[in-house]
């Protein structure tokens, strides 16, 4: 799958023809799908049959595999991972550019998963990805606010930090950086148009409004597939109760315990030390003995802080 993430941004139709997440969407689609003697292809594009007796878990092993990988094109990672700063580094978003309609239908198989995996609960194939908070919320049609992207966004994050400061000096414009890291004019503004006290309503409504809309074609269909597995004939007691959780129950209840297994000792492991030096040795196992002591939370916020990512 490695091309597909280089050529990317012209919608590289090879994830539909190409990949067993392609393929399979495509057999849904022509109602023709078999789960016996199934085949597909690994990263390369190596063929492999699928023994018949395990052909689904193969299958969705395999789908996990190309969801998670880095260079699938329906997903890319937060702003703040390609800048190496803030927090959820370690989160995937929708890819904006993604806009052709077989694409569409791709994300829209995205979020039919995501909703067999609410039905069948978090300890059968859980969906192990780390979607951004964003995304949880987009899927469910929470309210969002500017808070939320700027978890992810660093550059948006200092921005509301020093806003009222870059107005008094005058050198605040109608633009915002989208996901992918491009400065742009918001839609509805003049070139180089200055925010002011009197105007900084209506312009922070536009900045919200400019994020939403960055990713909301792709959101609708990921939430087009989610629901109509949700709502549908024999579901309908499942999809009433997406409306009694919140999006972090949602997170917690497709994506299982794998991201929230916090493992200490693996970085412990991975530390180097200079011969016989005994003294630093001690102090580091003396700090991860007590990070091994801290609750679930507690680890989760050192690790924002220190690694810039929750899992």
């Amino acid at each position: 799958m490695e091309a597909f993430r280089k050529t990317a941004v012209k919608e590289d139709p090879r994830f539909i023809t190409e990949s067993c997440f392609g393929q399979h969407l495509t057999a849904v689609q022509s109602m023709n799908a078999e789960f016996t003697g199934l085949a597909g292809h690994d990263r390369n594009f190596n063929y492999t049959v699928y023994p018949d007796d395990k052909s689904y878990s193969w299958l969705y092993e395999e789908l996990m595999r190309e969801i998670n990988s880095p260079e699938n094109p329906l997903l890319i990672r937060t702003l703040n991972n390609a800048q190496k700063i803030g927090c959820k580094r370690d989160c995937w978003i929708v890819n904006p550019r993604m806009t052709d309609a077989k694409l569409l239908k791709a994300f829209q198989f995205l979020g039919s998963l995501i909703a067999q995996r609410f039905e069948k609960g978090p300890d059968d194939n859980p969906l192990n990805i780390a979607y951004a908070p964003t995304f949880w919320k987009m899927l469910l049609d929470e309210e969002m606010s500017l808070e939320d992207f700027a978890w992810e966004n660093n550059k948006l994050n200092s921005r509301l930090a020093q806003l009222d400061a870059g107005i008094r000096e005058g050198r605040e414009t109608w633009s915002y950086t989208d996901s992918v890291g491009v400065t742009k004019r918001i839609p509805g503004s003049e070139e180089g148009q200055l925010v002011t006290e009197e105007n900084v309503s209506a312009f922070k409504e536009a900045l919200l409004k400019a994020h939403v809309e960055e990713v909301k074609l792709q959101m609708d269909a990921v939430r087009k597939g989610f629901n109509h597995i949700m709502n549908s004939k024999g579901s309908q007691q499942v999809g009433f109760m997406t409306r009694m959780i919140n999006w972090h129950d949602l997170m917690v209840m497709i994506e299982g315990k794998t991201h929230k297994n916090y493992d200490f000792g693996a970085i412990r492991r991975e530390l180097d030390y200079q011969e016989g030096d005994e003294a630093t040795r001690r102090a580091v196992a003396r700090v991860f003995d007590y990070l091994e002591t801290l609750n679930y939370e507690t680890k989760k916020a050192f690790l924002s802080w220190a690694c810039g990512v929750s899992r």
